[in-house]
């Protein structure tokens, strides 16, 4: 009969049994008390369980049910600081977990005190997870979602914004030619020239009347049907408008949305001629 074969990290971190040792774990989980929280992080003006608040709720009642927890310092590769909490049954049987961190350079204090600092940090972090013992206010979760919560409106707006109407295509190309005509650019050169009409072309790929209607676009927006009349700074809003991707075999494609607003102007327009 074949036997699995384990990794040594795997016999490492886990005895070959664990039965007893969960047995054991459940019993001191129904009666172990929350952390009392005696402690305020400044930053998030929140309360928490410190280590030693931690300790004091769960070792009672684990050595009550011939458990232990054992937490020596290890370290790792690239200056990593880290800890080996170890639950361990009377039976022998064991669990074990590792954290590890960076030890980073505060330029306030010694690297010995930030290495104890980030032990500290590691242990209370490790053993209030492994034994299930609620020691924090969720601050990080929940400033999360605030900051979701923020941007959710602003992206919701940016997304119901496109495709923009003619009106506001063209108030928008020609906001940002006047802020490119402000700034220090280089002379465009005939290939950026040649690659913007060809993309503004793209938005109509497949129709013959291609060329016309990329006149009626520039003319709508600014006033000129051939680009030999469009100034520079017009030319590089519409290369940033249409902003092109090229696939792994060589083809252009213009944003979904240049093609949908630039087929709008040239709808709209054609209505007018009607």
């Amino acid at each position: 009969m074949m036997t699995e074969t384990k990794t040594p990290y795997e016999i490492e971190m886990q005895s070959s049994s664990i039965s007893a040792l969960a047995k054991a774990v459940v019993k001191a989980q129904a009666e172990m008390e929350p952390a009392k929280f005696n402690a305020t992080n400044p930053f998030f003006k929140s309360s928490y369980a410190d280590l030693g608040s931690v300790i004091e709720a769960a070792r009672p009642v684990l050595a009550k049910h011939g458990l232990a927890v054992l937490q020596p310092v290890i370290s790792g590769r690239n200056g990593n600081i880290g800890v080996r909490t170890t639950l361990i049954h009377e039976s022998g049987e064991y669990i074990s977990t590792d954290a590890m961190m960076p030890i980073l350079d505060s330029g306030k204090q010694s690297l010995a005190q930030v290495a104890g600092i980030t032990i500290t940090y590691l242990r209370r972090y490790a053993l209030s997870s492994l034994l299930g013992i609620y020691a924090d206010e969720d601050t990080d979760a929940n400033e999360k979602i605030k900051e979701e919560q923020k941007k959710k409106p602003e992206k919701e707006k940016k997304k119901s914004e496109r495709p923009l109407t003619p009106a506001k295509l063209k108030k928008g190309l020609n906001t940002r030619a006047e802020e490119i005509s402000k700034q220090d650019f280089d002379p465009l050169h005939q290939s950026v020239i040649g690659a913007t009409i060809g993309n503004l072309e793209l938005c109509f790929a497949g129709d013959e009347a291609s060329t016309e209607k990329r006149h009626s676009v520039t003319a709508y927006v600014f006033g000129q049907e051939s680009f030999k009349e469009l100034a520079s700074p017009q030319i590089l809003a519409l290369k940033r408008w249409l902003n092109a991707t090229e696939d792994s075999g060589g083809e252009w494609t213009p944003d979904p949305m240049a093609i949908k607003e630039a087929k709008a102007v040239v709808k709209a327009e054609m209505k007018k001629k009607e």
